[in-house]
C-alpha cells in the first residue's frame, strides 16, 4: 500500500461520507508521522552552523510549497547543550515569520537533559 502524506486542500466540502473519514484519517495518520519524525517528511532542510559546528539555525521548505516554511532557532550553552529551541513558521518563502513556539532545556551537571519546557512566547 503506497503511503498516504498530508493533503491539506482536503476533505471539500463536496466529500461526503466514508470520502471525507477516509481523508481525515490520512491527514491524521500524516500529521502524526510528522510530530514523531520532527515535520521532516517532504521538507529539505539547510542549516546554518556556528564557528563550533552547533547548528544556529535550520530552515525546512515543503517540497509541494516553496512558500511553506518552518524555521528553528538554536540557542547553547558554555557545553554546546541546545538550551533554546525557537519555531518559527512562514507562509510566504520567509518574507515574514509567525512565531509559534519555544522549547527551553535543562541539563544537570553530566550534561544529560533533565526537562524540556514548552511556552508558546518566544
Amino acid at each position: 500500500m503506497a503511503y498516504t502524506y498530508f493533503d491539506g486542500t482536503k476533505p471539500v466540502d463536496t466529500d461526503t461520507g466514508p470520502v471525507v473519514v477516509q481523508t481525515i484519517r490520512d491527514n491524521f495518520n500524516s500529521a502524526m508521522d510528522q510530530m514523531l519524525t520532527f515535520g521532516w517528511i517532504r521538507y529539505n532542510v539547510s542549516n546554518t552552523y556556528d564557528g563550533n559546528g552547533n547548528v544556529t539555525q535550520s530552515v525546512m521548505t515543503n517540497v509541494q510549497n516553496s512558500n511553506d516554511k518552518i524555521r528553528v532557532n538554536y540557542t547553547y550553552d558554555a557545553n554546546s547543550n541546545v538550551t533554546v529551541s525557537e519555531y518559527r513558521r512562514s507562509t510566504n518563502g520567509g518574507s515574514t515569520w509567525d512565531n509559534i513556539g519555544k522549547h527551553t532545556y535543562t541539563y544537570d551537571s553530566n550534561d544529560n537533559m533533565t526537562a524540556a519546557t514548552w511556552s508558546d512566547t518566544i
